[in-house]
């Protein structure tokens, strides 16, 4: 029998990370991209263009002012099922927390990276969501992409890995450090993959609006995973396999 196919939804920028994190996502089998949001009017022609990229041109596509009412309406068609991957700032995510109580949000996972979440009233609300995934920022010392990485993706010769080589040597032109942490992929890499990481399940107890490891000891309620582990070379080869994947 054939295994149902988890339903994700994609609430994004148009950064080259979130790129990567898009054509993955939409180059996997196992998952239905049931529609992208677009975080700013600027970002939308981007995220267009990856559809397009990658032959997925039947892919909903919201702008910013319809984007609320779209993950709200994803959320009660798709209830207690659905996947969202926050590859941005959550300004959306907060649009739909105007509305509906974060208690009350049902879904299967909300994946947000820690580096995003700046502003400690809306990280209170965005923190009460039953399921949630925050992307620590520790892992910045491992998810990193070189130019050695980029030689094995170049080899795929697909159209979508060209693209993404490309934005990514144009942006390691400009990094004195040769590298590009790579966050946004890792939400994706998590709904295909989760054995590929390890975390802590902790709390709503955060300082300064960022969650914190040493406050997930609370007799709070440990509504959230913080993923703080990764088997790199396994993602590396995820990530190239699925590009691979791609026209």
């Amino acid at each position: 029998m054939e295994t149902a196919k988890k339903k994700v939804l994609i609430d994004s920028g148009s950064d080259i990370e979130s790129c990567v994190a898009i054509l993955m996502a939409l180059a996997s089998p196992e998952i239905e991209v049931v529609g992208i949001t677009s975080a700013t009017d600027e970002d939308f022609p981007v995220l267009k263009e990856l559809c397009l990229l990658a032959e997925k041109r039947h892919i909903p596509l919201y702008k910013p002012e319809k984007a609320p009412d779209f993950i709200k309406l994803a959320m009660e068609d798709f209830s207690g099922s659905l996947y969202i991957a926050s590859l941005s700032d959550c300004r959306n995510i907060y649009q739909v927390l105007n509305d509906i109580p974060p208690e009350k949000i049902q879904i299967k996972q909300l994946f947000v990276t820690e580096k995003y979440i700046a502003d400690s009233l809306k990280a209170s609300l965005l923190y009460k969501i039953d399921k949630l995934t925050l992307i620590s920022s520790d892992l910045a010392e491992v998810i990193r992409i070189t130019l050695h990485d980029l030689v094995i993706m170049e080899a795929l010769h697909t159209k979508s890995a060209t693209y993404i080589s490309e934005q990514i040597k144009e942006k390691l032109a400009n990094n004195p450090e040769n590298y590009l942490v790579l966050y946004n992929p890792i939400a994706v890499a998590c709904i295909l993959r989760p054995a590929l990481f390890g975390g802590i399940f902790g709390s709503a107890s955060f300082y300064g609006g960022i969650a914190k490891e040493e406050s997930f000891a609370t007799e709070e309620q440990n509504n959230i995973l913080c993923i703080n582990e990764v088997n790199i070379d396994a993602f590396f080869a995820l990530l190239n396999e699925r590009l691979a994947m791609l026209p």
